[in-house]
């Protein structure tokens, strides 16, 4: 038996009445990381009734590649089916393209916006119900389920505050 603990070391320092800033964070920048993770990040999902699962874990922002707007996640075939995932690192969008012509987006700034509005408290226990996107192609029913998704606001004065997401975890389910 295999027993997979995710240590939340903020939450640790919390209890103790300490701030956790990341090493790659500074004092100036701490209210302005976000980290949202599913209660069942770790889990066995029920899949029954969708016809494909496609798995994410991508880091974006291009922090390992070049600095072009657009970022490849990956391209999939199966059957008839061949789906280009790409995101837009300036509109914070995952778009689905079905075989070259029909396409699904998925918005993290919108879903980010309607979380921070929903006033979470524990955002390493979100419900589930929170943690998915769904979204319909001419063809294909798309639900995104969230895992885990994390990023920074930038520039943190409220009006001009630019999301970056730095990093999402989880799957696509198709039917």
């Amino acid at each position: 038996m295999i027993l997979f603990v995710q240590i939340h070391y903020d939450i640790i320092l919390k209890l103790i009445g300490l701030n956790y800033i990341n090493r790659w964070q500074t004092d100036s920048d701490y209210n302005s990381y976000i980290n949202y993770t599913s209660v069942k990040s770790n889990e066995i999902y029920n899949i029954q009734g969708y016809k494909y699962i496609i798995d994410i874990n991508s880091y974006l922002n291009n922090y390992y590649s070049d600095d072009s707007v657009i970022q490849t996640i990956g391209n999939y075939n199966v059957d008839s089916l061949k789906i280009n995932s790409i995101y837009n690192n300036e509109t914070n969008k995952l778009c689905l393209i079905i075989n070259g012509k029909d396409s699904v987006n998925f918005s993290f700034s919108d879903f980010i916006e309607k979380l921070e509005n929903l006033k979470i408290i524990d955002k390493y226990r979100v419900e589930d119900s929170l943690m998915l996107i769904r979204n319909y192609s001419t063809n294909l029913k798309v639900d995104l389920v969230i895992k885990s998704i994390s990023g920074n606001y930038y520039n943190n004065d409220s009006i001009n505050q630019k999301l970056e997401i730095s990093n999402l975890t989880g799957f696509l389910l198709l039917k």
